[in-house]
């Protein structure tokens, strides 16, 4: 009797659960409304002589782990492009032409609404690509973190919407601005037009119908499951300064996900948020498997055991002890974290660029390293030194490239070019001179 009406209760769910996954495609079309809680403005914030303002501002989107509190975010390079290319956040001396010299300091400030919010710091930038990863100095929970899907071809001609805070940016130095909260972006519908690669720069591109207008540059364009596919990027301009009607474009998120990989930032495909029969469903789901495994052990429990006992473990013929503490020792390590490298001078703004599976240069040199120094940087050469990282052992590797200042630890000892130095975890080394320092470690 007991046996039927599981079988019954299993069927019950079992339908229930078709029915849902039949009806999840209607219910999951449509805009994604919790996207919303994953985008927010960005301001470029002056600060000359007595006088600070808003100077101009875009959208951004949080990127990362969803399961954890927004830190890394994106939007456009062009967004940030003032800020990046004069001074960083550092106070420098502005010319206007009036025969006089004023402190200039930029900053870039992610708002949450009008009055709230957390300065950013560039982690990598590409101005070809028109992209800039960002992070805060802590993570919030202002903000979660969106979910990013490569676009394919066979989504040309699916619903997208661009997301973002239009009409606030390349304003004039104190720009009215009223409010930037939740309730206040925007959302635009459209179609994906085609997928395409742009002449003369490669860079990997959506055209779509979307209207992408002043202040949305920089926000995530999103499929009907809130999955960021393209970060909105602007109209298409001819060369009399003429916008074409519904010609607009997004970067392809396949030039944002090696970024992120770079620097060790996670990007999940996600899926958005499920209606409430698709939680039925898994509610159910879940049922059948618990009935399922109770059965297994009340069976279990009334046979007599065939399996023998389990004798003592035994070191294996490759790699005895040692292999053994190797193996711990690497699941140590693993548990830690992402090995990664972190630039500590101010150019860099914090930037850390992850070591997993790769090694790295680290120079003035933008071909082939990873942390670029700046041209005229003291003490930097073209190519400086190498950072890998090895897992057998937990240790960072670290090789002078025969540079003309040298690579040195923290107490001052140089490093013989060619020949490899470990560091541990928190330990931190300079290029030349003690500004030029970096520390590796397991983020």
């Amino acid at each position: 009797m007991m046996k039927k009406l599981i079988k019954r209760f299993c069927a019950a769910f079992l339908a229930l659960g078709l029915i849902a996954m039949n009806t999840l495609p209607v219910l999951a079309s449509g805009f994604d409304s919790s996207v919303k809680e994953g985008v927010a403005a960005i301001a470029t914030y002056i600060e000359i002589a007595d006088e600070q303002g808003i100077y101009s501002s875009g959208t951004c989107f949080f990127v990362g782990d969803l399961n954890k509190n927004a830190e890394y975010l994106v939007t456009n390079y062009h967004v940030i492009a003032d800020y990046y290319e004069n001074g960083e956040g550092r106070t420098i001396d502005y010319s206007p032409g009036d025969g006089y010299t004023y402190p200039l300091r930029l900053s870039m400030r992610v708002y949450y609404d009008q009055d709230s919010y957390d300065e950013a710091y560039v982690v990598e930038c590409d101005a070809k690509k028109d992209l800039a990863l960002l992070r805060l100095d802590s993570p919030t929970n202002r903000r979660h973190t969106l979910p990013i899907l490569a676009p394919t071809e066979d989504m040309v001609g699916s619903t997208v919407y661009a997301v973002g805070y239009p009409g606030t940016a390349d304003n004039p130095y104190y720009a009215p601005v009223s409010t930037w909260g939740i309730g206040d972006m925007t959302v635009t519908q459209g179609a994906v037009s085609r997928l395409l690669t742009t002449k003369g720069t490669g860079v990997k591109a959506i055209q779509t119908d979307v209207q992408i207008q002043h202040g949305n540059s920089g926000g995530p364009m999103v499929n009907t499951k809130g999955q960021v596919i393209g970060v909105n990027s602007g109209a298409y301009i001819q060369a009399d300064g003429i916008e074409i009607e519904n010609v607009n474009y997004a970067i392809d998120v396949n030039e944002l996900i090696p970024i992120l990989d770079r620097n060790g930032v996670p990007h999940p495909s996600g899926g958005g948020s499920f209606p409430i029969i698709g939680v039925i469903a898994a509610a159910g789901i879940i049922f059948i498997i618990v009935i399922v495994l109770v059965l297994v052990l009340v069976s279990s429990k009334n046979k007599k055991s065939r399996t023998p006992a389990a004798g003592p473990v035994r070191q294996g013929a490759v790699g005895g002890a040692n292999g053994a503490n190797a193996a711990a020792a690497n699941a140590a390590n693993a548990a830690q974290g992402i090995p990664a490298v972190r630039s500590l001078s101010v150019q860099h703004n914090g930037q850390r660029v992850s070591l997993k599976d790769r090694q790295i240069m680290v120079g003035r040199d933008r071909e082939s390293c990873a942390i670029v120094f700046k041209e005229g940087t003291p003490g930097v050469s073209g190519r400086h030194c190498n950072i890998a990282y090895d897992s057998a052992s937990g240790d960072f590797l670290v090789t002078d490239l025969k540079s003309t200042y040298g690579t040195f630890l923290a107490n001052g000892q140089k490093l013989e070019a060619g020949q490899a130095y470990r560091l541990r975890p928190g330990d931190s080394f300079y290029l030349g001179e003690a500004d030029n320092a970096l520390r590796v470690e397991l983020a």
